[in-house]
């Protein structure tokens, strides 16, 4: 099987893994959040976020690690401690590129995240929430054990309201214990995520915008 590795999320990740989630919400949220949201400063807005979350992550409430294939980022997961007083630990995001998905990714991101809050005794149960309308998501998690135990309308990052599932496993066990895919990842698969343009793209239009006092950087 070709090689997979996981590191961990640091505060100087920030840029790289809004490359990530911006690129990811354009491949996968299309239809589900509106095209000017995502044709719009996704990256930057989405850089901003992660800057301040990194900033104060606190290794006794957050952990994320980053899926890497060849040196090169292919996913993440961030999970917060104890969101919810039932049912616990909260996969916060699970991104995997375009190119990588239906190659067994993110279930080896969501084990991984598993195997993380076991590790640090955060508790037996896990959730996390997708949109309704995300039905090959949906599909993902019901495969990998999960359960759609409440259904609510949320505000999202368009400005807009949708409908979304909680998916729970009570048992962080069961998850765990999901046999991995066989199928070994083919390097055909990998066309290129163009992860290293967008961070350039988003080094150079900070660097615009921190020298353009008329228009603060949000």
């Amino acid at each position: 099987m070709t090689s997979v590795t996981f590191r961990d999320i640091t505060a100087g990740d920030a840029v790289l893994v809004a490359a990530l989630h911006a690129a990811s919400w354009r491949s996968a949220y299309r239809g589900i959040l509106s095209d000017a949201y995502l044709a719009s400063d996704v990256d930057f807005e989405r850089a901003e976020f992660w800057r301040q979350r990194l900033g104060v992550l606190s290794d006794a409430d957050h952990f994320g690690l980053i899926a890497m294939h060849h040196g090169a980022p292919i996913g993440f997961v961030f999970v917060t401690r104890d969101a919810d007083p039932i049912w616990g630990s909260l996969i916060d995001n699970l991104h995997v590129s375009a190119a990588m998905r239906s190659a067994g990714i993110g279930q080896r991101l969501l084990v991984a995240a598993a195997d993380g809050i076991a590790t640090r005794r955060w508790g037996h149960r896990v959730h996390l929430w997708v949109y309704d309308a995300n039905v090959r998501a949906r599909a993902f998690y019901a495969r990998l054990g999960g359960t759609e135990v409440e259904g609510r309308v949320k505000a999202v990052p368009d400005g807009s309201r949708a409908s979304t599932w909680r998916v729970a496993w009570d048992d962080l066990e069961h998850l765990r214990a999901v046999p991995p895919r066989t199928a070994g990842i083919a390097d055909a698969l990998l066309v290129p995520l163009d992860v290293d343009a967008q961070l350039d793209l988003l080094r150079t239009e900070e660097r615009d915008r921190a020298q353009d006092t008329r228009e603060p950087w949000r």
